[in-house]
């Protein structure tokens, strides 16, 4: 749109309710489902407009329909030529790097035929390469465009790495200039990474494809294993999903968890440009979602023209991001599809092959031939291409592309591996925890907390049974059965909020130890294993609502996440006990890229009445391999570790360990029976002994540092610190405490005063959840 001389220019913007325009599409041309399902207390025809689509209602968060504009509108001025866009394709070579560019120009006039173009690479420290040339402008699709390419010395640049490897994620700044007869007309400015980043799908058997093929990311040659999280907008408001801080700190606890990726979800919105330039500089891997989840959609010319749009805008200003490593058509809809959720017509499955198999996928192979891209999430990847865009065989494969898997019955043992499936790349799972019960507090009076069941709880919760099925799993390894019925009452609402967070962790987190250590594991028979991918559901919350986040609205850290920032360390311990309690087998997991010489396994032995060590067991590993994960340690946990009491008295810690002493990973702890077959008869007295003001390196996004001694008398399972209003995170929360004396360090996010920090700070365990009530 440009303006007019001469003339008065007025911009006039007309909207209307987007719940009404919705409903009149859906008149004019009615495509299914019709509405959300009823308990997500939504609204209806979501699909039928181009806005975020959870913002009808979701399993996860409020009905808040946006209308109007929500970016920011700006004007532009341009001397006859701008630039809109700029593709880069960088590609490997022997030597070196070659660097393809297309620009994508906006003319006054079609007068300019040849421009000069003028291309700097450079990192913050010093330049790498300049390359001149004159360009011919061409059209294609009545589109004016230029291209150019060049070639980086191999040793002039540094690999671009993901995060969790000992590796850096080095980017460079690459400008293009447009001149003629020495005046520059355009510039524009991005970063890129140097790395190559390849979806690997192969048979697993050669030339036998009946046991599936492979499904994994390649980085610079290498498989690496992804972990990570689904990305929710950081709010239910598109607008305020846009704001830097709330990006930068979901991000940042991504990265400082060990999460090397994650998945931009369907139907939420395409992120802002500083999102990506954060993951680009953490090291995060975008999985990233077209805006399609759930639903059929239309197929008019009109609303194709506009999907069109949208996809060819989205992948020509995200392209050159070095975290960008898979496209994705959308969420979940090749198995609704397939399954007849919605529709069992013929022509549901011919529009949705049309829309996604053709004009999408076609779309983005034309804009990005480079990064992979698969029809849908889950999917069963190259086979689904195959098969014509729906799978002959279930979409949700254990042997195929990728999956989701909920486990939503309401007796699991969530700690108990064997209840969870082996897929080759699970990027959806998960449980359900409730938030925080000072969150509750900020928003509603203490008579809609009265229990569990009330009201305002029963509006908030969008999963069909989905309280009382959080109940059943938390009681199934947590709750005594003569207490059960307590938890139920008010003044016990805080208890069954804590227990409802362990439990989340255990189940997610022991999922996840079974995904990490089947990187290697085949069966032949069946086809399953080489788990190479493990993303839960999900990272963030946009409310006060039992959901499956594992950081609330609010920015602070629930066990979860706290919890997977062990399981997704570098290097990790995974315990099988498919067999049963009194059997383990114990892998060593790595993701470094080296192997690791000497390293031993210390697993000690404990008796929940008691601090003193019972047994130590070390079992040198002499090699372990590198992206491998082996098994270390296996047989019958009474004959293995001399154990003499009942197993329900006893648990174990785990531990790797350098040759000097060092430790590789934290401590694991296994307990050997669920927590409520426990007669903690005695409960632990754990204490505050001191918090200390320390002094706090340099760091822009953390201001104040606190070191935090705690005391116990005896074991204390998921001990849990919590600084209340106090923003900021633990160094680690939700452990099991076996040292009389502990320490433990906060970084807050905000300057903080020593005894404000005192004052807020609590400590209590697993053990006080089941007292007092």
């Amino acid at each position: 749109m440009h303006l007019q001389d001469g003339s008065p220019n007025i911009l006039e913007v007309a909207f209307e309710s987007t719940i009404k325009y919705a409903a009149n599409k859906f008149e004019e041309n009615p495509v299914y489902p019709s509405c959300v399902p009823e308990y997500f207390n939504g609204e209806c025809h979501v699909n039928m407009v181009r806005t975020m689509q959870a913002s009808f209602g979701w399993d996860w968060g409020p009905a808040l329909p946006s209308q109007g504009i929500w970016k920011n509108v700006r004007l532009e001025g341009y001397d006859g030529i701008t630039i809109r866009d700029v593709k880069y394709y960088v590609e490997r070579e022997q030597n070196s790097w070659k660097v393809n560019v297309i620009a994508f120009l906006e003319l006054e006039d079609n007068q300019t035929k040849e421009v000069d173009v003028y291309i700097n690479l450079a990192s913050n420290e010093r330049n790498v390469l300049q390359h001149t040339e004159p360009v011919k402008i061409i059209e294609i699709n009545k589109e004016p465009i230029i291209s150019s390419s060049f070639s980086v010395p191999e040793e002039s640049v540094e690999l671009w790495w993901p995060n969790g490897m000992n590796k850096s994620q080095p980017l460079y700044n690459i400008i293009i200039a447009l001149s003629k007869n020495d005046k520059i007309l355009a510039s524009k400015t991005n970063r890129i990474g140097f790395r190559t980043i390849k979806l690997i799908q192969v048979p697993v058997v050669k030339r036998d494809s009946s046991k599936g093929l492979t499904f994994h990311i390649e980085v610079n040659g290498y498989p690496i294993f992804a972990k990570g999280s689904n990305y929710v907008p950081g709010n239910i408001i598109p607008e305020k999903s846009t704001d830097p801080k709330l990006a930068e700190h979901l991000l940042r606890s991504s990265a400082e968890a060990g999460y090397n990726m994650l998945r931009v979800w369907g139907g939420g919105v395409y992120e802002t440009d500083y999102f990506y330039d954060l993951c680009d500089e953490l090291g995060i891997m975008i999985w990233q979602d077209f805006m399609f989840a759930n639903s059929l959609y239309p197929v008019d010319d009109d609303f194709l023209g506009e999907v069109q749009r949208e996809v060819r805008g989205t992948v020509r200003r995200l392209q050159h991001h070095a975290c960008i490593a898979i496209w994705a058509g959308n969420n979940e809809m090749e198995g609704a599809v397939q399954d007849s959720w919605w529709d069992s017509s013929e022509q549901a499955k011919k529009n949705y092959i049309k829309l996604f198999g053709h004009v999408i996928r076609d779309l983005v192979l034309e804009e990005d031939p480079v990064t992979p891209f698969v029809v849908s999430s889950p999917t069963n990847g190259l086979k689904t291409v195959n098969d014509g865009y729906l799978p002959q065989e279930s979409a949700w494969s254990e042997i195929f592309g990728d999956t989701h898997v909920y486990k939503y019955g309401y007796s699991e043992d969530l700690m108990e591996s064997g209840i969870y499936g082996i897929a080759r790349f699970v990027s959806e799972y998960g449980y359900q925890s409730f938030p925080f019960l000072s969150n509750w507090r900020k928003e509603t009076i203490e008579e809609d907390l009265s229990d569990f069941n009330s009201k305002f709880i029963s509006r908030r919760q969008h999963q069909a049974g989905g309280t009382q099925r959080v109940f059943a799993q938390t009681s199934t390894i947590l709750m005594h059965k003569s207490s059960e019925s307590k938890y139920r009452e008010a003044k016990n609402l805080d208890k069954f909020i804590f227990l409802s967070q362990i439990s989340q962790s255990v189940g997610t987190g022991v999922e996840a130890l079974k995904h990490r250590r089947l990187r290697n594991f085949f069966n032949a028979s069946s086809g399953q294993g080489l788990t190479m991918g493990s993303m839960y559901w999900q990272l963030n919350d946009v409310w006060a609502a039992p959901s499956w986040g594992g950081i609330d609205h609010e920015g602070k850290w629930k066990m979860l996440h706290y919890h997977m920032s062990k399981i997704f360390a570098p290097v990790a311990i995974s315990v099988d006990n498919e067999k049963g309690f009194n059997h383990i087998s114990v892998y060593a997991v790595s993701d470094l890229l080296e192997d690791l010489q000497n390293v031993e396994l210390e697993v000690k032995v404990y008796n929940w009445g008691s601090l003193e060590i019972v047994k130590i067991k070390k079992i040198n590993i002499e090699i372990m391999g590198n992206l491998s994960a082996a098994v270390v340690l296996e047989g019958d946990v009474k004959n293995l570790l001399h154990i003499d009491s009942k197993l329900e008295s006893t648990f174990l810690t785990l531990q790797l360990k350098e040759n000097d002493g060092k430790a590789l990973t934290g401590p694991y702890f296994h307990p050997l029976q669920t927590l409520n077959s426990v007669n903690f008869s005695i409960i632990p007295d754990l204490k505050i002994l001191q918090v200390v003001k320390k002094n706090m390196a340099s760091d822009p996004y953390y201001k104040s540092l606190f070191e935090i001694e705690i005391s116990t008398n005896k074991p204390a399972p998921y001990v849990w610190l919590d600084a209340r209003e106090i923003k900021g995170r633990f160094s680690e929360n939700g452990f099991v405490l076996t040292d009389a004396t502990y320490k433990i360090e906060f970084l807050a996010l905000e300057e903080t005063n020593e005894s404000e920090f005192k004052k807020a700070l609590t400590v209590q365990s697993y053990c006080d959840a089941i007292t007092m009530l």
